[in-house]
């Protein structure tokens, strides 16, 4: 038990692939690990995430909205369940700079300096 709260059986798990599915879910946004060795991965991997989303910052978004204009263009001329695919396209271009932000967000979080475990 630590802070006051019952503890998983998967916290109590000490095998490698315990601890990278731990870190792994640090990374993305689940629970600050207390273990320093833990934490620092999931510092590293949320970089790469960040720096992954970053290096595609300008051209994704002009990729999704280019798409949703092609299915735009082939729901005019054809098929019209091609339509229900543009929303999606959209999604994407707007999602984009929120991903960018929040793996920004939790890389700070993990990061020194960041919320203590």
């Amino acid at each position: 038990m630590r802070n006051g709260r019952q503890d998983s059986p998967e916290e109590l798990d000490t095998s490698p692939r315990a601890a990278w599915r731990r870190v792994r879910r640090a990374a993305s946004g689940g629970p600050v690990p207390e273990d320093p060795d833990e934490r620092a991965a999931a510092y590293d991997l949320a970089l790469e995430h960040q720096h992954a989303l970053d290096r595609q910052r300008y051209w994704a978004p002009a990729v999704f909205v280019a798409t949703a204009l092609l299915a735009a263009g082939v729901a005019l001329t054809g098929a019209t369940w091609v339509w229900g695919t543009v929303p999606l396209w959209l999604a994407g271009a707007i999602g984009h700079p929120y991903l960018r932000a929040q793996a920004r967000r939790r890389a700070a979080l993990l990061g020194p300096g960041g919320q203590p475990a």
